[in-house]
């Protein structure tokens, strides 16, 4: 397994939805409402904004089976897909480009 499959278990997927359900949906640094399947089905369709369980400790090939930074709650942060990009993304000319996707990947819009 590599650290983008982790994405994919049962376990990051409960792991993610409770933490999501802790912060009460909202994006943890500009307190939108964030939808998230399981967790907020309850947010009207037009105030709904994907968001991502973020890694403060970012995931790597070398840490992404130790459960203290992958699953331990002081490692993840609720953020929307702006506050999110904009941890990740340091110039404007690549956000402008990329974006990341609900699992956390970067794509390119």
């Amino acid at each position: 397994m590599s650290r983008k499959n982790i994405y994919t278990t049962k376990l990051w997927k409960k792991n993610r939805i409770a933490y999501a359900m802790s912060k009460y949906c909202l994006c943890e640094r500009c307190g939108q409402p964030i939808y998230m399947s399981g967790a907020s089905d309850y947010i009207p369709k037009e105030n709904r904004v994907k968001g991502i369980v973020h890694h403060k400790i970012y995931l790597t090939d070398n840490n992404y089976t130790n459960d203290d930074i992958a699953y331990n709650w002081d490692n993840l942060e609720l953020l929307c897909l702006e506050c999110h990009n904009k941890e990740h993304m340091t110039s404007l000319v690549t956000r402008d480009e990329y974006i990341f996707d609900e699992l956390g990947n970067l794509q390119k819009k």
